[in-house]
């Protein structure tokens, strides 16, 4: 490789990302049948390609690169200026240099890169001022470095198989372009610095019946999203392999009263595999404030804990029989020593087991069994006959009914054993129901009876009713206008002799004013009766927020 190409590589940004290309030797690609092949990054004057075979130096190549931030795909011929084989993988890689791309394709890839590294300097910049926080507090570094080796080591793996599957496919003469999406949406990648912002009004910050104080809470949540398969976050396929991470930290200050936090947030989750067998990993970590009032503590102010919920879970299908081997562990951390709370820092962890059978009839439908085995910790307490071991079966069934109905129906049975002397049983449902009427109209109905834990020790659920009925709407063929309204029901019974009623509602009005940014209006009104004087109380609660994705 000469100087002058080495100084023309480096003259544009490049920008990581994994995407399907096509290429030919000798000819168009719309007269010779192409070849397919990966691209693991690009830049306005060239692109690394990976493929299966090795590419002569100083060759052109006839190049397609489907580049999602182009409506169009990027055509152009190339020049291979180096080659070499990955030893990990037995793939090759090749730089190339775009040789007669229009100048316009070249500012579009660019425009891109310089707008998403501006974004990213922003979102990390704020982070740096505001929060006293870093990424290492929200993963352990060993965590960190752990899921980086899994995530190179999967796109490997993944990326090697996909050309795999294409030569087999094109030496077959069966490229249709079902096949070309599924390997687009195994490689396929992006970036995405997130940036939201809340004003919010709040009557009863303290949630009291008496000596009610208000306040405006501000709050900026900066982040960091990245994505490796199908679709863009939040979004993501079920039957395909996706790698999705969030990073980022809320920002929060109460106007009035003066407070103010920085709670950082961090969340990995994950799907390997195909329809018939999949694993899926889960964790999540966030820190949490939220205010106390002088009936819970002799100072009013705010308290803060951290959630940690992890998951992993096997599914595996034989023909139309299915199981699910699962593991769920929820830690909710009290940690400030001498705080009233602490001895609440709670920790739930189980296995659970489904079974389910797929109607050869009805595909779409599952009937299922599941088993939950686990226990109940209060590991900051200093008794432990709040602990508890609990078992729940469940038998129900899974159904898409119609195109526009589907729904879930389970019904159970639960036991609690405490360690003290109050251990409960109780019957137990979940009904939802989601009834989409048409393009722009969609109902959504929970129903959920039978006892509950709570994560405050001196406060268990004996049962409990609680329900919820969601509207939405979507005006304009464009949908950038969409309504949503809410209300929700909840009845708990204590074992203590409490009895709490709950009526809540709220309405929010959508704007997609860009592909890459929206506002939101919303509105929440909460009003809960309790025979104990000082639970019940009534809130309203005001939202005005934008939310930008790049």
């Amino acid at each position: 490789m000469s100087k002058k190409e080495i100084l023309e590589r480096r003259k544009y940004p490049r920008l990581f990302a994994y995407h399907l290309a096509k290429y030919s030797l000798n000819a168009p690609i719309k007269d010779e049948k192409p070849i397919i092949a990966s691209v693991s990054d690009i830049s306005a004057g060239g692109a690394r390609l990976r493929l299966s075979r090795s590419l002569p130096v100083s060759s052109i190549i006839q190049l397609s690169i489907n580049f999602p931030q182009l409506p169009q795909p990027l055509v152009s011929l190339a020049k291979v200026v180096w080659t070499r084989k990955l030893k990990s993988s037995g793939i090759y890689e090749s730089g190339l240099q775009f040789v007669d791309i229009e100048d316009a394709g070249r500012q579009k890839i660019a425009a891109r890169i310089e707008a998403i590294k501006k974004a990213i300097v922003v979102i990390l910049a704020v982070l740096f001022l505001y929060s006293p926080c870093s990424f290492a507090d929200v993963l352990p570094p060993a965590m960190m470095a752990k899921d980086a080796a899994i995530y190179a080591a999967l796109r490997d793996v993944e990326m090697n198989r996909a050309l795999q599957q294409a030569e087999a496919l094109q030496q077959a003469e069966t490229i249709t372009s079902e096949s070309q999406e599924s390997i687009w949406s195994t490689i396929a990648a992006s970036t995405h610095p997130f940036l939201r912002m809340d004003m919010t009004y709040n009557d009863n910050i303290y949630k009291t019946a008496d000596s009610v104080e208000y306040d405006y809470i501000g709050t900026i949540t900066p982040a960091l999203r990245f994505m490796l398969g199908p679709g863009k976050p939040p979004n993501f396929s079920t039957d395909k392999t996706y790698i999705f991470m969030d990073l980022g930290a809320d920002i929060i200050r109460y106007t009035v009263n003066g407070m103010k936090r920085q709670n950082p947030y961090g969340k990995l989750a994950a799907q390997i595999g195909d329809r018939d067998y999949k694993l899926f990993l889960d964790y999540s970590f966030k820190q949490k404030t939220g205010p106390v009032s002088e009936i819970e503590t002799d100072t009013p102010g705010l308290v803060d804990w951290k959630d940690f919920n992890a998951g992993i879970t096997c599914e595996a299908i034989f023909n139309h029989i299915g199981f699910d081997i699962g593991y769920v562990r929820n830690i909710k951390d009290y940690s400030n020593e001498g705080d009233y709370k602490s001895e609440n820092t709670y920790r739930e962890q189980y296995g659970e087991l489904t079974a389910f059978f797929i109607p050869p009839s009805a595909p779409k439908t599952r009937f299922l069994m599941e088993f939950d085995y686990g226990y109940n910790t209060y590991y900051k307490s200093s008794t432990t006959a709040d602990d508890c071991l609990f078992r729940k079966g469940w038998v129900g069934v899974k159904n898409q009914i119609t195109k526009k109905i589907s729904g879930l129906a389970k019904f159970g049975y639960q036991t609690r054993d405490y360690k003290g002397v109050k251990d409960r049983n109780s019957f137990v449902t979940d009904i939802k129901l989601d009834y989409k009427q048409s393009q722009v109209n969609s109902f959504l109905v929970n129903i959920r009876t039978g006892g509950e834990e709570s994560t405050y020790r001196n406060q268990q659920y004996d049962n409990g009713y609680y329900g919820d009925l969601d509207f939405r709407h979507y005006f304009g063929a464009d949908k950038k206008l969409r309504f949503d309204i809410g209300f929700d029901y909840r009845h708990q019974n204590y074992t203590t002799g409490r009895v709490d009623t709950t009526l809540g509602g709220g309405a929010s009005l959508r704007c997609d004013v860009r592909k890459w940014f929206n506002m939101t209006l919303k509105y929440t009104y909460v009003r809960k009766e309790s025979n104990q004087l000082d639970a019940g109380y009534v809130n309203n609660i005001c939202d005005l927020g934008a939310e930008l994705v790049f």
